[in-house]
């Protein structure tokens, strides 16, 4: 049997005409939901019971926990005070989900806004950065504090640069650069005297009450996207 041209128009038409219904089919089939179930959550957070967040995230394991943590973040504000409970070594012993904790915390701290200095959620992302033991924990405190331009905690993110570990070094050093919109030249690597007399020279740059004041206004306008390297001395 010969395929003449308009039988060979005519098949790739259907193929065409099937591929399109299945496409559409697939657009418009039920579609199972993405993440962890959070109406239990939701209802807790209405409450207020922010113990029983804490409770529901514990009795999970860790893969478990930290999906769950991460959506709750997505809950905003809201879920603050019980992500805040988590980062509490006393009620979240696991380190993996503590840092997750932390790291759900920037969504629930928008860049575009001043934080409260002494607010919960800062002073627990601080407490986190000083005193946590797991290094893990004070990096996702440290890019937190950055990304969330708390410019509040400075003195703690410069300290945070001279950290034990040098991934905390790390983490903390960009949380800077990104507050005041520079790049530091500061080497994570070098030995502690070098660290020590760059952030010596840095924190007295920072309590400048000229320099401070460029950074504080920038970001109480909401122009803190500024780049203020000439204020920099």
């Amino acid at each position: 049997m010969q395929v003449t041209k308009t039988m060979k128009i005519t098949l790739v038409a259907a193929a065409v005409l099937a591929a399109g219904v299945v496409y559409l089919w697939r657009g418009l089939a039920p579609r199972p939901p993405e993440g962890p179930d959070m109406t239990a959550a939701r209802e807790a957070l209405n409450r207020k019971d922010y113990d029983a967040i804490v409770g529901q995230v514990q009795t999970k394991p860790v893969s478990e926990a930290g999906a769950y943590v991460r959506a709750l973040g997505k809950l905003g504000l809201p879920a603050q005070p019980a992500l805040n409970r988590l980062l509490d070594r006393r009620n979240e012993p696991r380190l993996e989900v503590r840092a997750k904790a932390a790291t759900a915390l920037n969504a629930t701290l928008p860049a575009d806004q001043p934080k409260d200095a002494f607010g919960e959620s800062v002073k627990a992302l601080v407490e986190s950065l000083r005193r946590d033991p797991a290094h893990e924990v004070r990096v996702s405190a440290a890019t937190t504090l950055g990304l969330s331009r708390s410019y509040e905690t400075m003195d703690d993110l410069i300290d945070a640069m001279n950290d034990e570990q040098i991934e905390v070094r790390r983490a903390a050093l960009a949380a800077v650069n990104k507050i005041l919109c520079l790049k530091l030249d500061y080497n994570v690597e070098d030995e502690k005297p070098q660290r020590d007399a760059f952030l010596k020279i840095l924190k007295n740059q920072w309590h400048d009450e000229k320099y401070q004041s460029k950074v504080v206004g920038y970001y109480r306008t909401g122009r803190f996207k500024t780049v203020y390297r000439k204020y920099a001395r």
